[in-house]
């Protein structure tokens, strides 16, 4: 009767509290644990069957469809259901030594990530029997852009912390240093929302070399050139060609009359 009234105590205390707990981190249950933990601390929530409740709501579809085998064999109402589920959770779930260093080798290079974000993630999956030494550090290190290796390896880390503050730093130079290239660029630079008059695109656009190249004037006296051809209003008698109809009168510059 006592658990009972106790029960009831607590369920009246939440529901003053705004509690919520995160779902399952299957890739880390151990942390998870401490953080839904010390929110069960924050809401004096004590009575393990309450926190089975939490647990158990707090569980994906597919989690508890992986454990539906020996979730069914615990008594909800037990008085350590929580302790029986989280250990089930936690043995399902906690990666080895051996299943952390896999992942560790396979962790991906840093995409838009800062180091420091990267390194944090990295060391949660050493080995409890590891530490972040010269080993971690070069894997650490495989997963920057190339030109940054040279800059933090001739720094002499012996603290990985370190190491990725100083990444940091080269990480935010190089992506402005990115940036800037593109905003300077003749093609993307933009003034007053309009192209730089002095782009290459610009130039060409007023060069007029490129307007009337392969125009001739027509020589001598003749403005109408209608009843003449191409090589006689061109070349005049030095013409070589000539084509039908053409009206040109050898010799005296003008055309002949009908």
């Amino acid at each position: 009767m006592a658990a009972k009234e106790e029960r009831e105590h607590e369920d009246q205390h939440v529901g003053h509290v705004a509690f919520r707990i995160p779902d399952f981190w299957p890739h880390d249950p151990a942390t998870w644990f401490r953080k839904i933990e010390s929110k069960f601390r924050i809401c004096n929530i004590k009575q393990s069957s309450t926190k089975y409740d939490h647990l158990l709501s707090a569980l994906p579809t597919d989690i508890c469809s992986s454990i539906n085998d020996s979730l069914a064999e615990i008594d909800e109402n037990a008085a350590d259901a929580y302790e029986q589920l989280k250990a089930l959770l936690m043995s399902r779930y906690t990666m080895d030594r051996w299943a952390r260093s896999f992942e560790l080798h396979k962790f991906p290079e840093i995409g838009d990530m800062k180091p420091s974000e990267m390194m944090r993630q990295m060391k949660a999956l050493l080995p409890p029997d590891s530490n972040a030494g010269t080993y971690f550090m070069s894997a650490f290190l495989l997963r920057l852009p190339a030109d940054m290796i040279d800059h933090i390896i001739s720094q002499d880390f012996k603290d990985c912390t370190k190491m990725a503050e100083y990444a940091d730093k080269l990480y935010a130079r190089r992506r402005g240093n990115a940036i800037a290239a593109v905003s300077d660029s003749p093609i993307n630079a933009v003034s007053g929302g309009r192209r730089r008059e002095n782009s290459p695109d610009d130039r060409r656009r007023r060069s007029p070399s490129r307007q009337g190249r392969s125009r001739r004037k027509t020589p001598g006296p003749y403005k109408d050139d209608s009843d003449i051809c191409y090589y006689h209003t061109t070349y005049g008698d030095q013409a070589r060609k000539c084509k039908p109809g053409c009206q040109w009168v050898p010799g005296n510059g003008s055309a002949a009359e009908n």
